[in-house]
């Protein structure tokens, strides 16, 4: 088995409808899993996949105690309330997951579902994950498929770790056992990241990012993770350990396709060089 790799998110706002509450976009979902089946076969390279909670967990999580739990401190359960919200968050979004798993396999991906909450110890900065795992999956020629998910840790509480936190993850831990990860690409339902005036930023670097953060901003409809400004500190994150970007166009199939067989067409392109 080949040691590179590259990794995928799928946005939640491209997948689903994140105005309307657990709206999957079906035929979304299914050209994604039939144009990355395709482009697979044909990489030479492994893959790990991932996806947003879209509709479904960022919804089921909204005024809970998981709202922006990700970015600032993790909170314990205080009554039955609390508790029924984070087994409702946790149960939204594992439904969206087994709809892009199962279409995955309809399409013939030998992909296995890898969550986070299953490996995470502690809560917060102190949570430490097991990925042997993944690299086991990795090995095996398997496809770990992840996503967003309600973490319940330590004594200091719950929290949600977003998609972005998982794959960033992800990525150092396989480079720091020796995988080469040739990119991380963003699916979403932009052409990239935008300027003020509504265009499309060829590349970010050391030279440009903080312009490019004054720019973004978090997402259209319910997001309790942090949207594109998330996405995008998440990607300058991975460049500063040598792991590029691409901020793709989901919504275009020739896009997606050009991306998986390794060819960016538009987008936003983060450079792990100046």
């Amino acid at each position: 088995m080949s040691r590179r790799v590259c990794l995928v998110k799928f946005g939640g706002g491209l997948i689903t409808d994140k105005l309307r509450t657990e709206t999957a976009r079906h035929e979304v979902i299914e050209d994604l899993a039939r144009a990355f089946a395709e482009a697979r076969l044909e990489s030479g390279t492994a893959w790990v996949l991932g996806h947003g909670s879209g509709s479904f967990g960022h919804q089921a999580a909204r005024g809970s105690i998981l709202a922006e739990s990700s970015s600032a401190s993790p909170r314990s359960c205080r009554d039955e309330e609390d508790r029924l919200a984070v087994a409702r968050t946790a149960d939204a979004a594992a439904r969206l997951h087994r709809l892009v798993v199962d279409s995955l396999l309809r399409a013939s991906v030998p992909c296995f579902s890898w969550l986070v909450s299953s490996v995470v110890s502690g809560a917060s900065r102190e949570s430490t994950c097991e990925g042997r795992t993944v690299r086991r999956l990795l090995d095996e020629g398997l496809v770990p498929v992840t996503m967003g998910d309600v973490v319940v840790g330590g004594p200091d509480g719950t929290e949600i770790w977003s998609t972005e936190r998982v794959l960033s993850w992800v990525a150092r831990e396989l480079v720091a056992s020796g995988w080469r990860v040739e990119r991380v690409l963003w699916f979403g339902n932009t052409n990239g990241i935008l300027d003020a005036d509504g265009r499309v930023i060829d590349q970010i670097d050391a030279a440009n990012l903080e312009q490019a953060r004054a720019l973004t901003s978090g997402s259209d409809g319910v997001d309790v993770t942090g949207g594109m400004r998330l996405r995008l500190d998440t990607c300058a994150e991975l460049a500063a350990h040598g792991v590029e970007s691409w901020v793709l166009d989901g919504r275009d199939m020739e896009v997606v396709v050009g991306a998986f067989r390794g060819e960016r067409c538009g987008g936003t392109r983060f450079s792990t060089t100046s």
